[in-house]
């Protein structure tokens, strides 16, 4: 009999207490109380019994058979020909014909033992032979140490006798099939399928690179690749983005299985995300082509900010603006202030002056798509044999390659500078006047701000205090009296005291105009801002948060999009649910929860599929989701487009990838030491899928039912037990009262 774990001593003192109490109670006590004693120390004693809860251990001969387990791989890695197809093998082994291995096997064991089927490639689950033979193998991983593991699981409470691993060996799991097999206490029978190192093979096996890069600035992308009977052989490597290949390598191999590294550095020219591709040309008898290439994506991002300032003649404007974009580090500045116009008297001859002339040509038809914001304060550009052709280059800068630009206010700007029906005008988000028409407001007057939640206008988080900042601003002085604003312009800051026939004066517009943006400010006096307040011993942080701002805003930086298109993830597996999130603001960047978002996908054969509008989460604060399953490897571009009614508030997209994980096909070869180190662990022994004698596979534990198997019985758990305890309890109970002790 077996007592749960109750240390001895507590029954030796308990059982001593009661003999001494009986022994005491005999001696000291009449008739009555003697009986009454020995019936409560039999209740004690039952009631011990019961806290002990002992057990007895039955043994008997177990009815079910012992098992033997079968595991099949079917990861990727069994559909490569070397030179046969190796899941071929595996179903040869279990087919229906009498000389298959598995039926040998059973026609040996008589029936005696019960065989279990299971496959394994990323998990392990049990199986018949019959959906065996019609299986795909296509399982992105081979983890043998699971399906060990999960074998032993799934067998638990029966004699596991032996199991027969069928596998090309390629492990890539995290557990140690090893150590797994040394503790199953039965013997692992390892089949090797596949060719041990004479295939033919070219496979990128690693990339190295960082997930963003810097525009105009190289990078380095560290490539490994592998290479199985091309001895003797040079390999080219190719680095495409899309349709074009950028650079090519050429790798030569020397041993018949070697690895090479290789780098590739490239400079990426534009902003934004890209796909990339690492290729090898694929050759013949190779035994898979999926490992001859790899894609990755890489978000290009500004290492500066490159400004050009073009100023029409010296000004404080300039001075002191030209002084906080030179200390920005994340800028790179370039500026032209011109110090003599035509109409300048020059009292000395044109070869004598040091000044240069200014180099209209390479400015506005090479250097200015090189830059991120263009900027023209008091220019006139008629004056420097500036074309029509160059203000289209201006226009084109700003709707087609995303580019900013920014007219400051003063006699030679909007319309008194000539831009009234030129490109540039076109690109303006306000209306102006002829040269001869526009007037100058003249006197100082400080900016009203209508649109406080606009970013560029943000001088404070706090939307009581920003407003307080902006009331007590220093006055501006003078301004050019602009028209209008153009229908779709946003009109941050008004002129308090100046109206046309159309309002007060639009002194701060912005608006987005093709791919760029355009901010106009009347004045160019801003510089006030900076020198009143440092003379209050306020400092210069408001003027300096308000340009950063509106640069920051002009060119587009990834916080003040109106729309955030963005994922949990860059890189998906195939199958997975790829989950968006989009951000949504209206033009005057307050979170928008009427709006309507749609999606749409381009997948990676170039089909574009509609995926219709994205939810909107509850109490989010202008926030929407969506999700795509990627079915197909490759590249998937998603577009956010925001609405609300007619009005196009915005879009963002997003790069995904989706692959089947690689590692499968990283090591294509038959890892026989693996394979012989699994059989050793257990006592079995390894066989190639050519050289198996089935003789050889032998199974431990008896069979016909002559298991012996132990069986734990509750002694206490009985219905006489309790029948006792009910008994002497009632006869105590009825013996002190006909004694008249109750």
């Amino acid at each position: 009999m077996v007592l749960q774990p109750i240390k001895w001593w507590i029954i030796i003192v308990a059982m001593s207490c009661m003999a001494w109490i009986i022994v005491y109670s005999f001696r000291k006590l009449d008739r009555n109380r003697n009986v009454l004693t020995i019936l409560r120390a039999i209740v004690y004693i039952l009631f011990l019994f019961v806290l002990l809860q002992p057990s007895k251990i039955i043994y008997e001969k177990s009815k079910d058979k012992p098992a033997i387990a079968f595991l099949a791989d079917t990861s990727a890695s069994m559909k490569i020909s070397d030179p046969a197809l190796r899941f071929k093998y595996v179903t040869e082994i279990f087919g229906k014909e009498k000389t298959s291995l598995f039926n040998k096997i059973l026609d040996r064991l008589k029936g005696e033992y019960n065989p279990i089927v299971f496959t394994f490639s990323d998990n392990c689950q049990r199986t018949g032979v019959e959906t065996l033979l019609k299986a795909n193998p296509e399982g992105n991983s081979t983890d043998i140490g699971m399906a060990l593991a999960d074998v032993e699981k799934e067998l638990k409470g029966q004699l596991l006798s032996g199991i027969v691993l069928i596998s090309d060996g390629a492990n890539n799991g995290n557990l140690s099939p090893v150590e797994i097999a040394g503790r199953l206490k039965a013997p692992v029978y390892t089949i090797g399928v596949g060719d041990p190192g004479k295939y033919t093979d070219l496979q990128i096996t690693s990339l190295k690179t960082s997930d963003f890069a810097f525009k105009n600035t190289p990078i380095n992308i560290d490539v490994e690749i592998s290479a199985y009977g091309f001895s003797g052989k040079t390999v080219p490597v190719l680095l495409k983005s899309e349709d074009t290949i950028i650079q090519t390598k050429q790798v030569q191999i020397g041993s018949p299985a070697e690895s090479k590294k290789v780098t590739f550095i490239f400079t990426p020219k534009r902003v934004g995300t890209f796909k990339y591709t690492l290729l090898i040309p694929p050759y013949a008898n190779e035994v898979s082509l999926k490992n001859n290439a790899k894609s990755f994506t890489l978000q290009v991002v500004r290492d500066k900010i490159r400004v050009m300032y073009i100023c029409g003649q010296p000004s404080w404007e300039y001075s002191f603006l030209r002084n906080i974009l030179k200390n920005d580090p994340t800028l790179d500045f370039i500026s032209f202030n011109i110090l003599r116009n035509a109409e300048n008297i020059s009292l000395v001859p044109e070869n004598q002056l040091s000044l240069i002339p200014f180099p209209t040509t390479e400015i506005f038809t090479t250097d200015i798509f090189n830059f991120d914001l263009l900027v023209f304060e008091n220019f006139c550009y008629s004056r420097f044999n500036i074309s029509y052709q160059h203000l289209l280059n201006i226009k084109k800068f700003v709707a087609e390659y995303g580019g900013a630009f920014l007219m400051l206010g003063g006699d030679n700007s909007f319309g008194k500078g000539g831009y009234k029906g030129t490109p540039v005008e076109d690109i303006l988000p306000v209306e102006m006047s002829g040269p001869g028409e526009e007037k100058i407001s003249i006197g100082t007057f400080r900016l009203r701000v209508n649109q406080l939640n606009h970013p560029i206008v943000q001088l404070s988080n706090d939307p009581k205090e920003n407003k307080n900042i902006w009331d007590a601003m220093p006055e501006l002085d003078s301004c050019n009296e602009l028209s209008k604003p153009k229908p779709g312009a946003v009109v941050l800051g008004v002129h308090p005291f100046a109206r046309n026939a159309y309002g007060n004066i639009p002194v701060l517009s912005v608006w987005d105009y093709g791919k760029g943006r355009v901010m106009s400010m009347a004045s160019n006096t801003t510089w006030r801002w900076s020198f009143q307040l440092a003379a209050e011993g306020k400092g210069n942080y408001y003027y300096n948060r308000f340009w950063s701002q509106a640069i920051r805003w002009l060119i587009k930086a990834e916080d003040m999009k109106l729309v955030h298109l963005s994922s949990e993830k860059r890189a998906y597996i195939k199958g997975e649910e790829i989950k968006l999130n989009i951000k949504v603001f209206d033009k005057y960047y307050r979170e928008n929860n009427n709006a309507k978002v749609r999606i749409a996908v381009v997948n990676p054969s170039g089909k574009k599929i509609e995926l219709g509008l994205a939810s909107q989460i509850p109490n989010a604060g202008g926030q929407y989701e969506s999700e795509y399953e990627g079915e197909m490897e490759g590249t998937y571009k998603f577009t956010a487009v925001a609405y609300k009614d007619t009005e196009n508030l915005g879009k963002d997209e997003l790069a995904c990838e989706v692959a089947v994980p690689s590692i499968e096909l990283d090591n294509m070869g038959l890892n026989e030491p693996l394979l012989k180190a699994i059989s050793a662990a257990s006592g079995g022994k390894y066989f190639h899928v050519s050289k198996i004698n089935s003789e050889e596979i032998v199974f431990s534990g008896a069979s016909n039912g002559s298991l012996v198997v132990g069986r734990r019985v509750s002694v206490w758990n009985n219905v006489f037990v309790y029948l006792f305890l009910i008994f002497f309890l009632t006869a105590e109970w009825y013996i002190r009262r006909k004694s008249g002790m109750l």
